[in-house]
């Protein structure tokens, strides 16, 4: 699958903020079917450093796993992110966070609610349009307002900004 997605930041602000990096408006996309990544957070992946759980686990194509850090020099473009929810008590509602960023400089990208199911079960699918993106060395992490059980994929690819 090839994506075509144009990107631009705004310097001043939103990289205070620990927003988007410097990345001047151009065509991003995969430059080869390695640049696409799934990266898994499981019920037993890292915390974050400031807030949450981390996606740390790449899904590589021959079905094994390894760890997942966003190369120096690349960014991560998120597209969508899937995730799971479950232990909540039937019918309560359940607001599911997306942050990224790096270290202490995480700023909030998203967040969804919902009712749980009634075994108190959530699925929320997040789509970001051009994309979401992340710099080396950053993470992206999920926490909820119940403190729930979450497991879920992140689609996206590397690129060089």
């Amino acid at each position: 699958m090839e994506w075509k997605t144009a990107v631009s930041a705004v310097l001043g602000a939103a990289f205070l903020l620990g927003a988007a990096p410097a990345v001047e408006a151009q065509a991003l996309g995969p430059a080869s079917a390695a640049d696409v990544v799934d990266v898994q957070q499981e019920t037993d992946s890292a915390a974050c450093t400031n807030v949450g759980t981390k996606f740390d686990t790449r899904l590589l194509a021959d079905g094994t796993e390894a760890p997942f850090e966003i190369p120096e020099g690349q960014v991560l473009v998120v597209r969508q992110i899937e995730l799971l929810g479950f232990g909540a008590t039937p019918a309560a509602g359940v607001q599911t966070r997306i942050f990224r960023g790096i270290g202490f400089r995480v700023n909030l990208a998203a967040i969804r609610e919902s009712i749980a199911d009634g075994t108190g079960r959530i699925f929320h699918i997040y789509e970001f349009e051009p994309g979401l993106v992340v710099e080396a060395g950053g993470e992206v992490c999920t926490n909820n307002n119940l403190n729930i059980t979450t497991t879920g994929v992140m689609r996206g690819y590397l690129t060089t900004p």
